[in-house]
């Protein structure tokens, strides 16, 4: 598996805080299966400047050395906060594409609800008009009650790509946040799977295994590997992904 969105790299963000907790977190990644990580940390446009880039920067390249000793791959990345200063920041280089590709990790506040965000169109469309593909972040998150249909079917149309999260699909954010991710799942519209690691412990910790099992009882083996390895490798080499094909697996699938 690879995980496409971490805050695997200690001590630049609110993911992992220390060097510690990273080695360990990636010894733990090798053992549940994951063989790539993109490292993600926060870019909050705004706050941004020479030596918070350059911390990062030597940050991930510390990371990638401690991730080869248990044989993982380290990709750069990062995840950019859209809001008022965004557009500002894309036009002055303030981002970090996905393993340099044209695949940009984005986020809203997760706090406020999408249709309270009254430039939420404005910023993804700063991110076409600099060539450059959004992967909306756990898209699941921003609805805060219930997926707005209309919305979702634009962003699909646009050709955005959606990431959700783990914690998400197995219920660890509460009933509505699983509710949406769920729906996103059954109707096709997911094409990645990842962790969104903050911490060695508790909820979003760097492990995908039990959400791995848990699409390969609800949508086949199929969908897993394509959410959780096959759509971020095409990511990785700047390829276009696929769609997910919705093949659920009976009446008992529901209930799990």
């Amino acid at each position: 598996m690879v995980d496409l969105h971490s805050h695997i790299a200690w001590d630049v963000d609110d993911g992992f805080p220390n060097l510690y907790d990273s080695r360990e977190a990636l010894a733990r990644a090798r053992e549940d299966g994951i063989r790539g990580i993109v490292s993600t940390p926060h870019f909050v446009p705004g706050q941004m400047d020479q030596e918070l880039y350059d911390t990062i920067t030597m940050r991930q390249r510390e990371l990638l050395y401690e991730a080869k000793k248990v044989r993982i791959v380290i990709y750069p990345g990062a995840e950019m906060f859209m809001n008022e200063y965004f557009a500002k920041a894309l036009h002055e280089g303030w981002y970090r594409t996905i393993n340099n590709t044209k695949y940009l990790l984005v986020e809203y506040d997760v706090r406020r609800d999408i249709h309270d965000i009254d430039y939420r169109e404005d910023t993804l469309f700063e991110v076409e008009i600099h060539d450059m593909v959004p992967v909306i972040a756990h898209v699941e998150r921003y609805f805060h009650n219930g997926i707005d249909k209309k919305i979702i079917q634009e962003w699909f149309d646009k050709g955005y790509v959606f990431q959700v999260n783990r914690t998400s699909i197995l219920g660890e954010h509460g009933k509505q946040m699983q509710k949406n991710a769920l729906w996103l799942l059954d109707n096709g519209y997911v094409h990645v799977v990842a962790s969104d690691a903050h911490r060695l412990s508790g909820v979003r910790t760097e492990k995908l295994s039990d959400v791995k099992t848990f699409l390969e009882n609800r949508y086949g083996k199929e969908t897993a590997e394509l959410l959780l390895l096959n759509n971020p490798i095409k990511i990785l080499e700047n390829k276009k992904v696929e769609n997910m094909e919705v093949k659920k697996r009976g009446l008992f699938s529901w209930l799990r």
